[in-house]
């Protein structure tokens, strides 16, 4: 296997998952400017629960796939493999929290989860109590994880550009395809 790129799942679940926390992103940002007695509202809600459930289980995948895949970082000896993998660990920790915490508030405000086509099974009863502390938990991590993605941005382009170690290029599919 190439050392100095990752392996083509990796790099595939990886921009999966950017796309999908976009699209769950946008959906629930553009929720905001739908009044409350539009349709559309529940929909765009709707197909932002679906798009959480699929990061979930693409962040899942990525977890396993990372346990039997080499990772160029792991040949790193520096103090920045260390901040990547603090980087990453918050990372992984909203991309797996958040839908579960968007699963609990839904529950504890007694509303059906859609998985589809089908309803979630009922893990927790409605206790509005909670509702609002799941809620916190997950608007705050979802604020907060604009700012964790956009320093993994930078901190790529920092490397890409500045430090020319090439981690950008390490995460082209095309790449990483021909390399393995």
């Amino acid at each position: 296997m190439n050392k100095s790129t990752h392996h083509p799942l990796i790099i595939f679940l990886h921009w999966f998952t950017f796309a999908l926390i976009l699209a769950a992103l946008l959906l629930i940002e553009i929720k905001n400017f739908v009044p409350r007695d539009n349709l559309w509202r529940l929909d765009l809600k709707t197909y932002h629960m679906l798009i959480g459930q699929m990061i979930f289980v693409a962040v899942l995948v990525r977890v396993i796939t990372r346990l039997f895949v080499i990772n160029p970082i792991e040949q790193e000896k520096t103090l920045s493999r260390l901040l990547k993998k603090i980087m990453h660990a918050f990372l992984y920790i909203f991309m797996l929290g958040m839908p579960l915490t968007g699963v609990l508030l839904m529950q504890s405000a007694g509303k059906p989860i859609p998985y589809f086509g089908d309803l979630y099974p009922i893990f927790i009863q409605e206790n509005l109590g909670l509702k609002q502390t799941y809620k916190y938990i997950h608007e705050y991590w979802g604020n907060a994880i604009y700012l964790f993605i956009g320093a993994h941005a930078i901190m790529a382009i920092w490397r890409e550009y500045v430090m020319k170690d090439g981690t950008l290029q390490k995460m082209l599919l095309s790449k990483a395809t021909r390399a393995h």
